[in-house]
């Protein structure tokens, strides 16, 4: 239904061409539909969904040793192993059957998504390292993929407050509150530090996971604050001018994490003369 809908779509349409930003939760059959109507497709790369079935290359082995570990590569009896067992029956005496039940999924699963290289007509990857990743393990021709990293505005990142409550030197996390972001090893690591200091932790509360966290944090004799949300506009004067070190403990290969730029340039911009009413650096 959903590939007929977009065939309708496309075809009301008519556009010169398709940008495919992911298919998760959508459909590899969009891609189909476009090549039918012989619509030029550029695909951005976000992470390594094609590659691998959950998109990290981050092992899900809950209540294993190896739960959130990074996997070098895909294998099919390795995914299902490693990955899908929490989907397994349970039962002893199933876990055969299991394995190669989830095995065979996956196998199907990589070569339908394998088949989209040839479908797409350029694949633009926002890091050297996903790049080279994808044309040494996922056979995508170098011609094929293009260096490009993500363009963002930076009207938002003119801070025009400093916070008039920060003491002492304050790190900050931004993102999500999720296992791959690393968040438990940045508590760990920061209730080690000798000295005065503070961690903020920005983002949205996330159940189980944050509540997790917060435990961890109870035991620190450093001090940790969950500040929640923040509104993105708003993000120099609510979370930077709060902080002194961005830190991004991510467990995984991240592509490219944009608050990596977004902490770069507001730091850049407070070091040179801005003209604040365009957001452009004038030096």
């Amino acid at each position: 239904m959903l590939d007929e809908n977009f065939a309708r779509l496309i075809a009301e349409i008519n556009p010169d061409i398709a940008h495919i930003g992911h298919l998760n939760h959508l459909s590899t059959g969009l891609v189909d539909e476009l090549n039918k109507q012989n619509i030029p497709i550029v695909f951005t790369l976000h992470d390594f969904w094609l590659m691998c079935p959950r998109g990290q290359f981050l092992t899900r082995s809950i209540g294993q040793q190896n739960n959130y570990q990074l996997c070098p590569e895909q294998h099919d009896h390795k995914c299902a192993t490693d990955c899908y067992k929490v989907y397994f029956s349970g039962r002893e005496a199933n876990e055969k059957q299991d394995i190669e039940n989830w095995s065979t999924w996956i196998h199907q699963r990589m070569i339908e998504t394998k088949a989209i290289v040839d479908k797409v007509d350029a694949f633009i990857a926002p890091s050297k390292y996903l790049r080279d990743r994808f044309v040494n393990g996922f056979n995508i021709p170098e011609y094929k993929i293009i260096l490009l990293d993500y363009g963002f505005p930076t009207e938002y990142l003119t801070q025009t407050d400093k916070s008039k409550d920060k003491i002492g030197f304050t790190f900050g996390y931004i993102g999500t509150l999720i296992p791959s972001k690393g968040i438990n090893h940045l508590i760990e690591a920061f209730q080690q530090i000798d000295g005065t200091a503070t961690l903020k932790i920005f983002g949205r509360e996330n159940g189980q996971s944050t509540n997790t966290l917060k435990l961890m944090a109870s035991s620190s004799a450093n001090k940790i604050e969950f500040a929640g949300e923040y509104i993105n506009h708003n993000l120099a004067n609510d979370v930077f001018s709060n902080i002194d070190c961005i830190i991004v403990p991510s467990i995984w290969a991240e592509n490219s994490p944009l608050v990596i730029h977004e902490a770069g340039l507001q730091s850049a911009c407070n070091n040179c003369r801005l003209r604040r009413d365009e957001g452009v650096c004038a030096a």
